[in-house]
Protein backbone atom coordinates (compact mmCIF):
# COMPACT_ATOMS: atom_id res chain seq x y z
CA UNK A 1 0.00 0.00 0.00
CA UNK A 2 1.59 2.81 -0.98
CA UNK A 3 1.90 5.99 1.20
CA UNK A 4 0.49 9.33 0.37
CA UNK A 5 1.68 12.11 3.14
CA UNK A 6 -0.77 15.04 2.88
CA UNK A 7 0.45 18.22 4.41
CA UNK A 8 -2.08 21.25 4.97
CA UNK A 9 -2.90 22.95 7.57
CA UNK A 10 -6.51 22.83 7.50
CA UNK A 11 -7.32 19.69 9.20
CA UNK A 12 -10.68 19.47 7.35
CA UNK A 13 -8.97 19.40 4.23
CA UNK A 14 -6.29 16.77 5.62
CA UNK A 15 -9.43 14.51 6.81
CA UNK A 16 -11.25 14.44 3.56
CA UNK A 17 -8.01 13.67 1.39
CA UNK A 18 -7.23 10.86 3.84
CA UNK A 19 -11.02 9.48 3.04
CA UNK A 20 -10.40 9.88 -0.36
CA UNK A 21 -7.04 8.46 -0.50
CA UNK A 22 -8.28 5.10 2.07
CA UNK A 23 -11.25 4.21 -0.64
CA UNK A 24 -8.53 4.48 -3.37
CA UNK A 25 -6.50 2.01 -1.46
CA UNK A 26 -3.46 4.29 -0.38
CA UNK A 27 -2.01 4.75 3.02
CA UNK A 28 -2.64 8.17 3.30
CA UNK A 29 -0.08 10.38 6.47
CA UNK A 30 -1.10 13.71 7.67
CA UNK A 31 1.33 16.64 8.52
CA UNK A 32 -0.22 20.06 9.68
CA UNK A 33 2.97 22.08 8.44
CA UNK A 34 5.90 21.99 6.23
CA UNK A 35 8.37 21.65 8.87
CA UNK A 36 6.48 18.07 10.23
CA UNK A 37 6.20 17.14 6.59
CA UNK A 38 10.38 17.58 6.38
CA UNK A 39 11.06 15.68 9.35
CA UNK A 40 8.41 12.70 7.95
CA UNK A 41 10.03 12.60 4.47
CA UNK A 42 13.59 13.14 6.11
CA UNK A 43 12.16 9.17 8.26
CA UNK A 44 11.25 8.07 4.97
CA UNK A 45 7.81 7.59 6.25
CA UNK A 46 6.35 8.85 2.53
CA UNK A 47 6.46 7.55 -1.04
CA UNK A 48 4.67 10.62 -2.04
CA UNK A 49 3.68 13.88 -0.96
CA UNK A 50 0.57 16.47 -1.59
CA UNK A 51 1.80 19.63 -0.74
CA UNK A 52 -0.50 22.49 0.45
CA UNK A 53 0.83 26.19 -0.43
CA UNK A 54 -0.86 28.85 1.71
CA UNK A 55 0.43 27.58 4.99
CA UNK A 56 2.11 29.45 8.12
CA UNK A 57 5.47 29.52 8.93
CA UNK A 58 7.48 27.36 6.07
CA UNK A 59 4.81 27.70 3.05
CA UNK A 60 4.48 25.04 0.02
CA UNK A 61 7.06 26.49 -2.17
CA UNK A 62 9.90 26.55 0.56
CA UNK A 63 8.32 23.13 1.55
CA UNK A 64 8.55 21.75 -1.50
CA UNK A 65 12.70 23.13 -2.03
CA UNK A 66 13.67 21.66 1.17
CA UNK A 67 11.83 18.08 0.30
CA UNK A 68 13.41 18.09 -2.80
CA UNK A 69 17.19 18.76 -1.27
CA UNK A 70 16.35 15.52 0.59
CA UNK A 71 14.60 13.51 -1.65
CA UNK A 72 14.67 14.68 -5.34
CA UNK A 73 13.05 11.08 -6.62
CA UNK A 74 10.00 11.97 -4.59
CA UNK A 75 6.69 12.79 -6.42
CA UNK A 76 5.50 16.28 -4.35
CA UNK A 77 1.56 17.13 -6.15
CA UNK A 78 1.09 20.84 -5.04
CA UNK A 79 -3.01 20.91 -4.30
CA UNK A 80 -3.73 24.73 -3.53
CA UNK A 81 -6.80 27.40 -3.17
CA UNK A 82 -4.48 29.69 -4.51
CA UNK A 83 -3.56 28.47 -7.69
CA UNK A 84 -1.88 31.06 -10.01
CA UNK A 85 -0.04 30.83 -13.24
CA UNK A 86 3.42 32.25 -11.50
CA UNK A 87 3.13 29.91 -8.74
CA UNK A 88 2.95 26.50 -10.37
CA UNK A 89 5.25 27.33 -13.18
CA UNK A 90 7.46 28.12 -10.05
CA UNK A 91 6.26 25.06 -8.62
CA UNK A 92 6.88 22.78 -11.64
CA UNK A 93 10.48 24.65 -11.95
CA UNK A 94 11.90 23.79 -8.63
CA UNK A 95 10.34 19.81 -9.26
CA UNK A 96 6.95 19.28 -8.03
CA UNK A 97 5.38 16.45 -10.13
CA UNK A 98 1.88 18.34 -10.75
CA UNK A 99 -0.08 21.41 -9.75
CA UNK A 100 -3.51 20.87 -9.27
CA UNK A 101 -6.76 23.44 -7.17
CA UNK A 102 -9.05 23.00 -4.36
CA UNK A 103 -10.80 21.16 -4.74
CA UNK A 104 -9.37 18.61 -6.79
CA UNK A 105 -11.37 16.17 -9.00
CA UNK A 106 -10.89 13.34 -7.17
CA UNK A 107 -10.54 11.01 -10.55
CA UNK A 108 -8.12 13.79 -11.74
CA UNK A 109 -6.42 13.51 -8.05
CA UNK A 110 -6.24 9.62 -8.09
CA UNK A 111 -4.77 9.33 -11.50
CA UNK A 112 -2.03 11.78 -11.23
CA UNK A 113 -0.93 10.44 -7.80
CA UNK A 114 -0.72 6.80 -9.61
CA UNK A 115 1.03 7.91 -12.74
CA UNK A 116 3.32 10.18 -10.14
CA UNK A 117 4.08 6.83 -8.15
CA UNK A 118 4.40 4.32 -11.65
CA UNK A 119 7.21 7.07 -12.76
CA UNK A 120 9.09 6.87 -9.46
CA UNK A 121 9.13 3.22 -9.93
CA UNK A 122 10.43 3.49 -13.25
CA UNK A 123 12.91 6.39 -12.58
CA UNK A 124 14.21 3.17 -9.70
CA UNK A 125 14.21 0.51 -11.93
CA UNK A 126 16.07 2.47 -14.57
CA UNK A 127 18.39 3.74 -11.85
CA UNK A 128 19.05 -0.03 -10.85
CA UNK A 129 19.47 -0.99 -14.75
CA UNK A 130 22.29 1.61 -14.75
CA UNK A 131 23.94 -0.02 -11.74
CA UNK A 132 23.82 -2.84 -13.48
CA UNK A 133 25.06 -1.88 -16.96
CA UNK A 134 27.95 0.14 -14.51
CA UNK A 135 28.69 -3.04 -12.74
CA UNK A 136 28.58 -5.44 -16.11
CA UNK A 137 31.29 -3.12 -17.99
CA UNK A 138 33.90 -3.02 -15.40
CA UNK A 139 33.50 -6.85 -14.65
CA UNK A 140 33.62 -7.22 -18.60
CA UNK A 141 36.30 -4.39 -19.24
CA UNK A 142 38.18 -4.36 -15.95
CA UNK A 143 38.62 -0.92 -13.82
CA UNK A 144 41.94 0.42 -15.00
CA UNK A 145 41.96 4.18 -15.97
CA UNK A 146 42.33 3.18 -19.66
CA UNK A 147 39.12 1.19 -19.59
CA UNK A 148 37.11 3.39 -17.65
CA UNK A 149 37.94 6.04 -20.17
CA UNK A 150 36.69 3.42 -22.82
CA UNK A 151 33.54 3.10 -20.82
CA UNK A 152 32.85 6.96 -20.45
CA UNK A 153 32.89 7.45 -24.05
CA UNK A 154 30.82 4.28 -25.00
CA UNK A 155 28.05 5.53 -22.85
CA UNK A 156 28.38 9.30 -24.91
CA UNK A 157 27.37 7.30 -28.31
CA UNK A 158 25.06 4.43 -26.46
CA UNK A 159 21.61 5.50 -27.10
CA UNK A 160 22.08 7.89 -29.71
CA UNK A 161 21.95 6.41 -33.54
CA UNK A 162 25.76 7.35 -34.46
CA UNK A 163 28.11 4.31 -36.04
CA UNK A 164 31.33 3.91 -34.08
CA UNK A 165 34.30 2.54 -35.42
CA UNK A 166 37.04 0.76 -33.67
CA UNK A 167 40.17 0.54 -35.05
CA UNK A 168 42.75 -1.52 -33.61
CA UNK A 169 45.69 -4.33 -34.40
CA UNK A 170 43.87 -7.63 -34.81
CA UNK A 171 43.98 -9.48 -31.49
CA UNK A 172 43.52 -6.99 -29.23
CA UNK A 173 40.05 -7.40 -27.88
CA UNK A 174 37.92 -4.61 -30.53
CA UNK A 175 35.13 -7.40 -31.01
Amino acid sequence: MNKVLIVDDERAVRFALSEILKKSGFEPLEAASGKEAIDMVRADLAEIVLLDVAMPGLNGIETLEELKKLNNNIPIIIITGHGDITTAVQAIKLGAYDFLTKPPQVDRLIVTIRRALERRELQQSVAQLDQSVEASLEWTFGKSPSMVSVIQQIRQVAWSNFSVIIQGETGTGKS
